[in-house]
Protein backbone atom coordinates (compact mmCIF):
# COMPACT_ATOMS: atom_id res chain seq x y z
CA UNK A 1 0.00 0.00 0.00
CA UNK A 2 1.21 2.93 -0.93
CA UNK A 3 2.58 5.94 1.60
CA UNK A 4 1.61 8.99 -0.90
CA UNK A 5 -0.05 10.36 -3.53
CA UNK A 6 0.50 13.88 -5.54
CA UNK A 7 -1.95 16.74 -5.48
CA UNK A 8 -3.63 17.12 -8.53
CA UNK A 9 -3.20 21.04 -7.87
CA UNK A 10 0.65 21.33 -7.55
CA UNK A 11 2.00 17.52 -7.78
CA UNK A 12 3.38 18.15 -4.93
CA UNK A 13 3.73 14.76 -2.72
CA UNK A 14 1.73 14.13 0.75
CA UNK A 15 0.78 11.30 3.34
CA UNK A 16 -2.33 9.42 1.47
CA UNK A 17 -2.98 8.00 5.59
CA UNK A 18 -3.21 11.90 7.32
CA UNK A 19 -6.63 13.54 6.14
CA UNK A 20 -6.26 16.34 4.17
CA UNK A 21 -7.16 19.02 7.01
CA UNK A 22 -4.22 17.42 8.81
CA UNK A 23 -1.42 17.71 6.16
CA UNK A 24 -0.05 20.84 7.73
CA UNK A 25 3.17 20.70 9.37
CA UNK A 26 4.18 23.91 11.25
CA UNK A 27 8.14 24.71 12.35
CA UNK A 28 9.70 28.10 13.23
CA UNK A 29 12.68 25.90 11.27
CA UNK A 30 12.13 26.25 7.53
CA UNK A 31 14.87 23.64 6.81
CA UNK A 32 13.15 21.30 9.28
CA UNK A 33 10.09 21.76 6.72
CA UNK A 34 11.96 21.67 3.57
CA UNK A 35 13.53 18.27 4.60
CA UNK A 36 10.19 16.90 5.43
CA UNK A 37 8.78 18.35 2.03
CA UNK A 38 11.80 16.62 0.36
CA UNK A 39 10.76 13.19 2.03
CA UNK A 40 7.48 13.10 1.10
CA UNK A 41 9.08 13.84 -2.44
CA UNK A 42 12.15 10.96 -2.31
CA UNK A 43 9.13 8.64 -0.56
CA UNK A 44 6.76 9.32 -3.72
CA UNK A 45 9.68 8.55 -6.42
CA UNK A 46 10.11 5.06 -5.15
CA UNK A 47 6.59 4.55 -4.61
CA UNK A 48 6.36 5.79 -8.13
CA UNK A 49 8.48 3.21 -9.46
CA UNK A 50 5.71 0.09 -8.38
CA UNK A 51 8.59 -1.39 -6.96
CA UNK A 52 8.94 -2.96 -3.56
CA UNK A 53 12.16 -2.34 -1.50
CA UNK A 54 12.98 -5.89 -1.85
CA UNK A 55 12.28 -5.72 -5.67
CA UNK A 56 14.71 -2.87 -5.40
CA UNK A 57 17.34 -5.27 -3.73
CA UNK A 58 17.10 -7.92 -5.90
CA UNK A 59 17.74 -5.67 -8.64
CA UNK A 60 20.58 -3.91 -6.88
CA UNK A 61 22.11 -7.84 -6.02
CA UNK A 62 21.36 -8.45 -9.80
CA UNK A 63 23.44 -4.93 -11.06
CA UNK A 64 26.16 -6.03 -8.94
CA UNK A 65 26.29 -9.67 -10.71
CA UNK A 66 26.24 -8.00 -13.75
CA UNK A 67 29.31 -5.84 -13.63
CA UNK A 68 31.11 -9.06 -11.72
CA UNK A 69 30.10 -10.50 -15.64
CA UNK A 70 31.47 -7.64 -16.61
CA UNK A 71 35.03 -6.81 -14.93
CA UNK A 72 35.36 -10.85 -15.76
CA UNK A 73 34.59 -10.76 -19.40
CA UNK A 74 36.21 -7.26 -19.67
CA UNK A 75 39.80 -9.44 -18.23
CA UNK A 76 39.33 -11.42 -20.30
CA UNK A 77 39.02 -9.95 -23.48
CA UNK A 78 42.11 -7.67 -22.42
CA UNK A 79 44.17 -10.89 -21.62
CA UNK A 80 43.35 -13.75 -23.99
CA UNK A 81 46.00 -13.26 -26.18
CA UNK A 82 47.88 -14.43 -22.31
CA UNK A 83 45.72 -17.28 -21.97
CA UNK A 84 46.32 -18.49 -25.84
CA UNK A 85 49.86 -18.51 -25.37
CA UNK A 86 49.35 -20.33 -21.54
CA UNK A 87 47.29 -22.64 -24.10
CA UNK A 88 49.74 -23.00 -26.76
CA UNK A 89 52.70 -23.76 -24.14
CA UNK A 90 51.06 -26.54 -22.46
CA UNK A 91 49.74 -28.26 -25.36
CA UNK A 92 53.82 -28.23 -26.33
CA UNK A 93 54.96 -29.79 -23.10
CA UNK A 94 51.59 -32.45 -23.88
CA UNK A 95 53.45 -33.36 -26.86
CA UNK A 96 56.99 -33.72 -25.51
CA UNK A 97 55.47 -36.28 -22.40
CA UNK A 98 54.00 -37.93 -25.13
CA UNK A 99 56.88 -38.23 -27.41
CA UNK A 100 59.08 -39.10 -24.10
CA UNK A 101 56.24 -42.17 -23.17
CA UNK A 102 56.40 -43.57 -26.36
CA UNK A 103 60.35 -44.14 -26.23
CA UNK A 104 59.56 -45.45 -22.85
CA UNK A 105 57.15 -47.69 -24.39
CA UNK A 106 59.72 -48.30 -26.99
CA UNK A 107 61.99 -48.71 -24.62
CA UNK A 108 60.11 -51.63 -22.16
CA UNK A 109 58.25 -53.16 -25.03
CA UNK A 110 60.23 -56.36 -25.00
CA UNK A 111 60.44 -56.41 -21.53
CA UNK A 112 58.23 -59.44 -20.47
CA UNK A 113 57.12 -57.88 -16.51
CA UNK A 114 55.79 -61.39 -16.06
CA UNK A 115 58.75 -63.48 -15.68
CA UNK A 116 60.16 -60.46 -13.65
CA UNK A 117 58.03 -60.05 -10.97
CA UNK A 118 59.15 -63.11 -8.76
CA UNK A 119 62.02 -61.52 -7.10
CA UNK A 120 63.52 -62.65 -3.49
CA UNK A 121 66.49 -61.33 -1.47
CA UNK A 122 68.54 -64.50 -2.22
CA UNK A 123 68.27 -63.61 -6.08
CA UNK A 124 69.55 -59.86 -5.32
CA UNK A 125 72.10 -61.11 -3.28
CA UNK A 126 73.07 -63.26 -5.86
CA UNK A 127 72.97 -60.88 -8.63
CA UNK A 128 75.36 -58.68 -6.54
CA UNK A 129 77.73 -61.09 -6.38
CA UNK A 130 77.89 -61.68 -9.66
CA UNK A 131 78.31 -58.30 -10.33
CA UNK A 132 81.33 -57.82 -7.88
CA UNK A 133 83.22 -60.57 -9.67
CA UNK A 134 82.69 -59.51 -12.86
CA UNK A 135 83.83 -56.42 -11.26
CA UNK A 136 86.86 -57.90 -9.94
CA UNK A 137 87.73 -60.03 -13.39
CA UNK A 138 87.38 -56.51 -14.83
CA UNK A 139 89.82 -54.26 -13.15
CA UNK A 140 92.53 -57.92 -13.81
Amino acid sequence: MKLTARSPKNNMAYLVNVKPNEQAVESSYPNTLKCIVDVFEKLAKYEETGLEPEQIEAQQQEIEKLKQFYKDTKWYLENKHLLVKENDRLKQQIQQLQAQMAKVLQVMEGFDYRANINFTMSDCIGVETEAKALLKGAEK
